[in-house]
């Protein structure tokens, strides 16, 4: 299998400095999606393990 393996030629467009286009050539990175969402269920679910955890302390 190895032996079939190809070399397949890279497609490259250059990317100009200073090029803030979202089309074409220009370079796609970071995420846009916002992370309050996560924090906030983050803390509620460590607020929420931290009540238990005394309410179960509170019963020994």
């Amino acid at each position: 299998s190895i032996e079939k393996l190809e070399v397949k030629a890279v497609e490259s467009t250059p990317v100009k400095p200073g090029d803030t286009t979202t089309k074409g050539n220009a370079i796609k990175a970071g995420d846009t999606t916002s992370m309050i969402g996560a924090f906030g269920l983050m803390s509620s679910l460590s607020v929420i393990a931290l009540l238990k955890k005394k309410k179960f302390n509170k019963n020994k």
